[in-house]
């Protein structure tokens, strides 16, 4: 099981995507903590019950990077959001990689330069989902880990220079893939 993970301080998305390409989402809403502790341990019991349900073991965990065009204090904030979903997959002995945000659009739309609606409706057309804008990007993470994982997906060329960029990357994490 591969699972997409689109952190934020108040929407987290999460696409899990089995061996057999069944999906389940979930969004994890800690939108209403003024201390950032709080939310973290909201985020954190809310993603252990929903791992605790799943029946597969979870081979990789996909990501989004930080963007950088945000207020640095909500940066370190969202920093320490995204550093307590990975330190609960690396205590699982999980593996996990981060793709940048430009990158996750890339592969979705095959460019960068994509807004919100835009996103939804080319993932709509491209996998026939219908998801909210937090799940869609994690969904499109699940799916670069499912590429990641499974060398026999037909790719675009877009989506190919994603996955070399994120191989690249992640060397060490993924080990030799070709």
């Amino acid at each position: 099981m591969i699972i997409g993970i689109d952190p934020s301080l108040t929407h987290i998305g999460i696409a899990c995507i089995s061996k057999n390409r069944k999906t389940i989402f979930l969004t994890i809403e800690p939108k209403n903590y003024k201390d950032n502790t709080d939310r973290l341990l909201l985020i954190y019991k809310e993603l252990d019950e929903f791992v605790s349900k799943l029946s597969e073991k979870i081979d990789l965990v996909v990501i989004e990077g930080g963007a950088f065009a945000i207020h640095a204090g909500r940066l370190y904030d969202l920093g320490e959001c995204s550093g307590a979903i990975k330190l609960y997959f690396a205590l699982k002995g999980v593996k996990i990689v981060s793709v940048p945000p430009l990158q996750v659009k890339k592969f979705l739309a095959g460019t960068s330069k994509i807004d919100k609606p835009q996103l939804l409706l080319k993932a709509y057309k491209k996998w026939r989902i219908d998801r909210n804008e937090h799940e869609t990007v994690a969904y499109t993470l699940a799916s670069i880990g499912y590429v990641l994982l499974n060398n026999n997906v037909k790719l675009t060329k877009y989506e190919k220079e994603v996955i070399d960029y994120i191989r690249n990357k992640n060397a060490q994490i993924l080990g030799a893939k070709s």
